[in-house]
């Protein structure tokens, strides 16, 4: 092979590479943005819950049950 061969041989590596590299980026970047969605999906999940919460405890604190009414019990569990 000449130089010229070697120069073009070059080049066109050189271009594959950095479309490879600006490819590979874009993905990156598509899962950085995929991720950021779901970290600010799971802190709005949080925050409706406490709020949640937080509202029940200004209501009183919860449900009892009448005195004398039965307990409902889980599946496989036992009081002790």
């Amino acid at each position: 092979m000449n130089i010229i061969e070697l120069l073009l041989s070059l080049w066109n590596n050189s271009i594959v590479f950095a479309y490879i590299i600006i490819d590979f980026l874009t993905v990156i970047e598509a899962q950085r943005t995929l991720y950021a969605a779901r970290d600010q999906f799971s802190q709005y999940k949080l925050a409706r819950l406490q709020a949640l919460v937080s509202l029940c405890k200004a209501l009183g604190g919860g449900w009892q049950a009448p005195e004398g009414a039965a307990q409902p019990q889980a599946a496989g569990l036992q009081h002790f």
